[in-house]
């Protein structure tokens, strides 16, 4: 998985590549179907500079004897196998293991719950779903994978709110998901909020500058503004 996306990014750079100069080699997810789904969590633990994991149906094998000492084969899923801060969406479906009794806790209920609740995550669980379910022909499954994509690496916000709708499908549906709406606090528009806006703000007061900046909306930028933005720093 990880060898493939190092192939596109040499793929900018190679001249007769038709897409040559094309790829914007900083921002890459990386998706998979049942075994290849589960593969991407743990190119997530080996690369956090992907932006983006997308499982469908995962199923995954972890061989560690030493952690699964308790199980069959020297195979289980740990907490440990799973820790990583890349944002992992997993679309399963809520019969597949009777398919796949085998896979008895390592299917996608069970590698969200052993992603660590500090990173962002989203279960989708399809109603009656076998392990077919996260078909990307389905308008449902495929809304929810572009729009983890338009988030996490276009910064949508609009996706973001789009994901946080429960599908009228879904058995379960889990997340730490969380959409951060940048407010007026966002002087210079760099995405955050930190002590870069409040010296631009103390600067756009010192000069008397025009701006839109007017936090507490008495059609002046003052002082006022600056305390205001001030105390919410000290907040967050």
């Amino acid at each position: 998985m990880l060898d493939l996306i190092e192939t596109v990014k040499q793929e900018n750079t190679r001249f007769e590549s038709p897409v040559f100069d094309q790829i914007d080699t900083n921002k890459f997810a990386a998706t998979g179907y049942s075994l290849s789904g589960g593969v991407v969590q743990l190119a997530a633990v080996l690369d956090s500079t992907l932006d983006a994991v997308i499982g469908l149906n995962p199923t995954i094998i972890v061989e560690d004897c030493e952690g699964c000492a308790d199980y069959d084969y020297c195979i289980c899923l740990l907490p440990e196998h799973l820790d990583h801060n890349v944002p992992a969406l997993i679309i399963s479906g809520e019969n597949e293991i009777d398919g796949l009794p085998d896979y008895e806790g390592l299917l996608g209920f069970d590698q969200y719950m052993n992603t660590p609740e500090t990173t962002i995550k989203m279960l989708y669980e399809v109603a009656y779903g076998d392990h077919g379910s996260a078909n990307p022909a389905l308008e449902s499954v495929r809304n929810k994978a572009v729009n983890w994509v338009k988030y996490h690496l276009l910064d949508s916000t609009d996706a973001c709110e789009l994901l946080l709708q429960e599908p009228d499908d879904a058995s379960q549906f889990l997340t730490t998901l969380e959409c951060i709406t940048l407010s007026l606090y966002d002087i210079n528009d760099d995405g955050t909020v930190d002590n870069a806006d409040l010296v631009m703000l103390v600067t756009i007061v010192i000069n008397e500058s025009m701006s839109s900046s007017d936090i507490n909306y008495d059609q002046y930028v003052d002082i006022f503004d600056i305390l205001i933005l001030s105390d919410y720093l000290e907040g967050i």
